[in-house]
């Protein structure tokens, strides 16, 4: 019994910091006496680091991807010698960085002791993690009075300090995203047949991703879509003809159809209002976007206020590269200043002493990830080379490039990126 339960367990404790954050957040909206930001996290993340390890008999460390491992670290050793020495964050150092930097090492260390052969059940785990986040977002719209058709969907909860609500989209777009991933590549690419209800099942999932995607509103998210789908029609470059799986491709669009049809004919009036709101909020989105950059009406009333910003940080940049060009060859220091575009923030904070390592670790995931698609037929891989889209996609948009999801991701494809897993199944 305890084999069977603990590649389970371990499942959960790999993808808690991974794509858990959806799920804190709604377990805080629920429990509002749970702590602060710093104490919650860490109580989700220690669970994390305990189950993975539920198998301590694993006496060896399984191998990773040494390139990633080589790039990725050589980046996070700059970024502690500098957390120490030339610290130049609001308030100094910060007791929370430092336990975070404890638990991204610990992190990837207890991945190192995970079977390969997990590969096998973690995009089921994903699936129903996707699920249940996705739930939860809905819920707390459906119970949000407040909550109108475009607005960005998130679920709030009360801040310890303020006592104001807030409440990230970023997270539960990207969890969209994910639960689009993976249902599209169990439904089309997955070597099992499943039954009509299986499939039905996976539409579902991934109807409610979507739903959730554009639910949140989320820009990057957006682009990675039809990126994600290019890449699906590119996997098949390796595979069979269509034609082959006939009869499996049968059984998907029946169970396609048995879902998407009553629902059009239910609601075909609400679907039509929504394409058509959400045909609106699109283009005041564009519209926004242009004026922030220059290239539109330059309306100042419909400008938008994040790539305004950043546009303006960019500006900034351009002025210490011409008036401070030496400074970037060691960089200003950590978290010198928030560019709000990480990579161009690792040239700001550590030079080109930093931004070698950081670059070379973004090449080398792009290079691994289209080496999956066109020649690997894990489920696992097949996820990790997609969901890489949108981590690059972030690395020019969006947050910052030494925090702790840059880590905890960059561990996961260390370990996993590249390195295929067994056929022998955990179930």
């Amino acid at each position: 019994m305890k084999n069977k339960i603990t590649p389970w367990l371990q499942t959960i404790g790999i993808l808690i910091p991974f794509m858990g954050s959806g799920f804190v957040y709604f377990i805080r909206s629920l429990l509002p006496n749970l702590g602060n930001d710093a104490i919650s996290n860490l109580i989700f993340q220690c669970v994390s680091i305990v189950l993975i390890n539920t198998n301590p008999s694993y006496s060896k460390l399984f191998k990773g991807n040494l390139i990633l491992f080589i790039t990725t670290y050589s980046y996070f050793i700059i970024n502690i010698l500098y957390f120490f020495l030339y610290n130049t964050a609001d308030g100094g150092i910060w007791i929370n960085e430092l336990i975070l930097f404890g638990l991204s090492g610990a992190y990837l260390i207890q991945l190192m002791k995970v079977d390969n052969k997990i590969q096998d059940i973690l995009p089921y785990a994903i699936l129903l993690l996707s699920l249940l986040i996705n739930i939860s977002l809905l819920y707390s719209i459906l119970s949000n009075p407040y909550y109108i058709i475009g607005m960005r969907a998130t679920v709030n909860f009360a801040s310890n300090t303020s006592g104001k609500f807030s409440g990230n989209p970023h997270i539960y777009s990207k969890n969209g995203l994910i639960a689009v991933i993976v249902s599209l590549l169990l439904i089309f690419k997955n070597d099992k047949k499943f039954n009509i209800l299986q499939y039905c099942f996976l539409w579902i999932c991934l109807l409610l991703g979507l739903v959730c995607i554009f639910a949140t509103l989320v820009k990057t998210t957006f682009l990675s879509l039809p990126l994600v789908l290019f890449l699906l029609i590119l996997t098949y470059l390796n595979r069979e003809k269509i034609k082959e799986n006939k009869n499996r491709l049968k059984t998907i669009w029946q169970a396609f159809f048995l879902l998407i049809i009553p629902t059009i004919l239910f609601s075909i009036n609400k679907i039509t209002a929504l394409f058509n709101q959400y045909g609106s909020i699109g283009l005041k989105m564009l519209q926004k976007s242009f004026n922030s950059l220059g290239i539109g009406n330059g309306d100042t009333g419909t400008l938008d206020v994040s790539t305004n910003e950043r546009v303006y940080n960019f500006k900034k940049l351009i002025f210490l590269l011409k008036n401070q060009p030496l400074e970037f060859l060691f960089g200003n220091g950590y978290k010198y200043f928030y560019i709000d575009i990480p990579i161009l923030e690792v040239f700001i904070d550590f030079g080109i002493i930093g931004f070698i390592p950081f670059v070379l670790f973004f090449i080398m995931i792009l290079f691994f990830s289209f080496k999956n698609i066109l020649t690997s037929n894990n489920i696992f891989q097949l996820f990790l080379a997609f969901y890489i889209i949108t981590t690059i996609l972030t690395y020019f948009t969006q947050g910052r490039p030494m925090d702790y999801w840059f880590f905890i991701q960059s561990s996961l494809y260390i370990r996993f990126l590249g390195i295929n897993g067994s056929k022998d199944s955990l179930q």
